[in-house]
């Protein structure tokens, strides 16, 4: 049985508005630092592009089984 393997990271944030907005991104050789993603939101953050973020990264796991 073949297995395949991705990498989702999911971010939600918080919009000066009150609502919420999603960044979803498929990441095809694992997931990144955290502290990449930490520096790059919170650079964001003090932009003024948000009020708050949070967000994870996580493996995907496929199995394709036999085709007919």
């Amino acid at each position: 049985m073949e297995v395949i393997q991705k990498f989702l990271m999911i971010l939600v944030i918080l919009n000066h508005d009150g609502s919420y907005s999603f960044e979803k991104t498929l990441v095809e050789s694992g997931c990144p630092p955290a502290e990449i993603i930490m520096i790059n939101m919170n650079t964001r953050q003090k932009a003024g592009e948000f009020v708050s973020w949070d967000g994870s990264c996580f493996p995907l796991i496929f199995k394709k089984g036999p085709s007919v």
